[in-house]
């Protein structure tokens, strides 16, 4: 079995400075890809702060395996600094093939005592900071598909199980992950036209931003009998995806953690009447009907045990 699955692929990943996103980024490489830019700010954990070297130092690590590389320190959550990343990319290497948006940054705690400005910096990394590079690698394909045809290109965007399943203290920083699973099911639509398919992962794995979950005291004791907690756990999901192989599966959000696989179905119709009654108790009966024919609520504390990420 061929190991050199991206052969050929020019690859962007952002956040590919440390951890998941490292992983990514060096699995990429080491499948054969063309090239991989290595995008990250080099900011702290809680956002602050910016410095060139951990791209630097990936990109010097992908070198050192034969796949040519190119360090970035823009800011994806900056329209214009998001365009010009790619923009150089493809000046460097004639074109981009996959992006896999994966820089993020996560806020954990009480509703109650969220502040704005913790909010202003989640939404702005985690949604803006994905769709301004997809943006970006959006009009690169249309270009190309206007000159080239159907082309064979990817996007994939990181979300979180906080996103697709109820995760107390993680309010924000949920609901931007949510925005980016739907985003993904949005521009696999659109994008479809130039053959471009979108998916996204859901990776779980020990961090810089998971660290502090084990200072919490929160077990996840039960990740060391199925494989271990390691960024490189995720990385094979994330090579295959951004080969040809893939090129029949798009639209999907997929999860991957500690040795554990699985696809996330998420919002379908469920059991429905086709006239709602006028009365409002008429009208809470109904519902009550049928929320008993239709499948219980799942929350991540319920799915703790296979389920657990922040990324």
């Amino acid at each position: 079995m061929s190991t050199n699955v991206c052969e050929g692929r020019v690859c962007l990943v952002t956040g590919a400075g440390r951890g998941l996103g490292r992983s990514y980024a060096i699995a990429l490489a080491e499948a054969g890809a063309e090239a991989v830019i290595v995008n990250d700010l080099g900011a702290d954990p809680d956002g602050t702060g910016a410095e060139l070297g951990p791209a630097l130092s990936v990109a010097a690590e992908i070198e050192a395996r034969g796949c040519p590389s190119l360090a970035d320190g823009s800011d994806i959550s900056s329209w214009g600094a998001a365009h010009d990343m790619v923009e150089r990319a493809v000046a460097a290497f004639g074109r981009l093939d996959v992006l896999v948006n994966n820089a993020g940054t996560f806020r954990r705690g009480p509703f109650v005592d969220l502040k704005e400005s913790q909010c202003d910096t989640v939404f702005l990394t985690n949604c803006k900071g994905t769709i301004a590079p997809a943006h970006a690698a959006a009009q690169h394909w249309q270009s190309r598909h206007n000159r080239e045809g159907r082309l064979d290109s990817r996007l994939i965007n990181v979300t979180s199980s906080a996103g697709l399943y109820a995760a107390p203290t993680m309010a924000a920083y949920g609901a931007s992950k949510s925005a980016m699973a739907t985003l993904t099911q949005v521009l696999a639509d659109e994008l479809d036209a130039y053959g471009v398919t979108v998916n996204g992962v859901a990776p779980g794995a020990w961090t810089r931003m998971t660290i502090p979950m084990r200072a919490a005291g929160i077990d996840l004791s039960h990740v060391a009998t199925r494989g271990g907690f390691d960024p490189e756990g995720v990385a094979p999901l994330v090579v295959w995806l951004a080969s040809s192989d893939s090129r029949d599966v798009t639209g999907q959000i997929f999860e991957a953690n500690a040795g554990m696989l699985a696809v996330a179905e998420g919002w379908r119709q469920g059991p429905k009447v086709d006239q709602t009654p006028a009365h409002p108790i008429e009208v809470g009966r109904t519902v009550r009907q049928l929320l008993t024919r239709s499948v219980p609520r799942t929350s991540r504390a319920q799915n703790w045990s296979s389920r657990t990420d922040q990324t």
